[in-house]
């Protein structure tokens, strides 16, 4: 498993809207599986040449964050800055269309946010999801937390007869006690043929196999792409309410992947 590695000075990004994410780190072969696919900041690279600092000095972190600020009830993802009227807008990011992976490893280092309402994800989509639909798709949810379950965050894979509330899913409690927003985590899976094993902070934490779908259709298989959002309201979180504070963020340090060989 990788050691993470502190960026390179820089200030915090802003990105809202549904943007693709796109690779442009470092590609090593260090790891057992076939690829190494760091997606780091698109302005990493350049920014590192112009800053001049002196030596000694501690490097300021640069984070990705996703951002929602406050208007009503539900959010509205969206490419503008500008914010529709009666609504929440909140930022997504996706690899659909640049980037999809087949069995390995994903992981990213995030710091969620807090809050009543609240709900942030990292989860992977089957890329064909616009030629058979959702569930039949597979959907793959590496970290899901929702407000008021402070310590706890789940995983999920969903597929033709395991969907929605029926989902094949695993929880884990930190165990330190603390809110997962207090501090960046690693939320990764370990995807095989015929099993997935979520892990968090490198520990594994559950694990689904094919055996566990039944009759249904095992949907893994296949190439996903990526996904992080942060969204607000629904049935499983509830809405937000007083104690609620925005703007919230959810910060992303990196996203990295390392396919089968």
């Amino acid at each position: 498993m990788p050691q993470h590695q502190t960026p390179a000075a820089a200030r915090a990004l802003d990105r809202r809207g549904d943007r693709s994410l796109r690779r442009t780190g470092r590609c090593r072969r260090s790891h057992p599986h076939r690829g190494h696919h760091e997606h780091d900041h698109p302005d990493r690279a350049a920014r590192r040449r112009r800053v001049r600092r002196p030596r000694r000095q501690r490097p300021e972190p640069c984070h990705l964050a996703l951002r929602h600020r406050r208007r009503q009830e539900l959010e509205t993802y969206t490419d503008s800055r500008r914010e529709p009227d009666g609504t929440f807008t909140s930022a997504r990011l996706k690899t659909e269309g640049t980037f999809t992976a087949q069995y390995g490893r994903v992981e990213a280092r995030i710091k969620i946010p807090r809050g009543q309402g609240i709900w942030p994800a990292f989860w992977m989509l089957g890329a064909d999801i616009g030629q058979v639909g959702w569930p039949a798709c597979g959907e793959i949810d590496v970290m899901e937390n929702v407000g008021y379950e402070p310590t706890i965050v789940h995983a999920t894979v969903h597929g033709p007869g395991y969907s929605g509330a029926n989902g094949l899913s695993a929880a884990c409690t930190n165990p330190t006690g603390a809110a997962f927003a207090d501090d960046f985590h690693v939320f990764g899976v370990d995807w095989r043929p015929d099993s997935i094993t979520w892990l968090v902070d490198g520990v594994e934490r559950g694990t689904v196999t094919r055996a566990a779908v039944g009759t249904n259709p095992w949907v893994f298989d296949k190439p996903f792409f990526v996904v992080l959002n942060v969204a607000v309201g629904g049935t499983w979180p509830g809405s937000p309410d007083a104690t609620t504070r925005f703007p919230q963020q959810m910060l992303v340090d990196w996203v990295r992947v390392w396919q089968l060989g």
